[in-house]
């Protein structure tokens, strides 16, 4: 069994592609991250050595990849309101 192609598989379903994760910028401080799908936004954390951590949802884990942060960034991208511009 692959794990990996499960993951994308179900990733996919979601509208998450390994292509589009390469437009998801990590270098915007304050922008929340959806963990688990059809949770609410949640803060993420860098951590020194190049690791995150989502302090409100303790089920992701405590040391998180760039891979696995920028899965979540893209997740809210993707799902969060979509509203009107103000002038």
């Amino acid at each position: 069994m692959d794990l990996e192609k499960i993951k994308w598989d179900l990733l996919k379903e979601e509208g998450i592609t390994k292509e589009d994760l390469k437009l998801v910028d990590l270098d915007i401080e304050f922008s929340p991250v959806i963990p688990i799908k059809g949770n609410e936004p949640m803060e993420a954390i860098k951590l020194e050595g190049g690791k995150y951590r989502v302090p409100d949802c303790p089920m992701v884990g405590l040391n998180l990849s760039k891979e696995e942060i920028t899965i979540m960034r893209y997740r809210y991208l993707i799902n969060r309101p979509r509203g009107g511009f103000c002038f």
